[in-house]
């Protein structure tokens, strides 16, 4: 084949790329990402339910199809909204993790499939300490229990160290709480107290929530410890 044998073929392959969508597409899929794709719920009471929400983003060309989510346990069921997602589309996956059957350090996972090319089989973890607390600080109640009715119910946080602490809480961006407090900061041998309300318009059921108290501390690690939540409506 001489050259310009050569020229003539190459040009024919540049047309038949730009104007072809079937050969245009080759390749051209869904790409999974989840932003804190590891969650840590810290020290958690033994035997209640705790739920958090991931949220998974295409960020690939073409769409994403998810097929399934597989946890590796029986402990935790696994909920996502939607199973198809268009470039730059976001679906939440929400678990429910039961920890009834562990005590102590303890990790789950639970497996997304998909059609995405390069990462198949995409791991969400989540870890927690379970019934085991830390002595330098605590929480009491270690979990609360809301039927129908006005009011909140108290929370209070104990700084037992020699640290004046500041503390932050996580909550789920589709919380069913309201939780309010006067300062974030604990001188030692003090406390501080929340007040928890459930959300308006919750309808009839049972449903289960949580918060993470995240505390600060110089001297201290410092913890995470979270409080579960079960509201009843009927």
């Amino acid at each position: 084949m001489n050259g310009l044998t050569h020229a003539i073929a190459a040009v024919l392959l540049i047309s038949l790329l730009a104007f072809s969508p079937a050969l245009a597409v080759v390749g051209a899929g869904g790409t999974i990402s989840v932003v804190g794709d590891s969650y840590d719920f810290g020290f958690v009471p033994f035997d209640y339910r705790l739920v958090h929400i991931y949220t998974i983003t295409n960020t690939g060309p073409g769409d994403l199809h998810i097929s399934k989510v597989v946890p590796n346990c029986d402990c935790t069921s696994a909920h996502i909204k939607d199973t198809v997602l268009s470039p730059n589309d976001s679906t939440k996956l929400k678990i429910l993790f039961h920890t009834r059957d562990y005590y102590g350090q303890t990790r789950r996972i639970v497996a997304i499939h998909s059609d995405d090319p390069k990462d198949s089989i995409f791991e969400v973890e989540y870890s927690a300490n379970i019934g085991m607390f830390p002595k330098a600080f605590k929480i009491d109640p270690k979990s609360l229990f809301f039927l129908p009715g006005p009011g909140a119910k108290e929370v209070n946080i104990f700084n037992y160290s020699e640290d004046r602490i500041t503390f932050s809480l996580e909550l789920s961006e589709d919380s069913l709480l309201t939780i309010s407090f006067d300062s974030d900061e604990i001188k030692p041998g003090k406390s501080a107290a929340l007040q928890v309300k459930p959300v308006e318009g919750l309808g009839l059921g049972t449903f289960y929530c949580n918060f993470t108290v995240v505390i600060n501390a110089t001297s201290n690690p410092g913890a995470r410890i979270t409080v579960p939540v079960k509201i009843v409506r009927y």
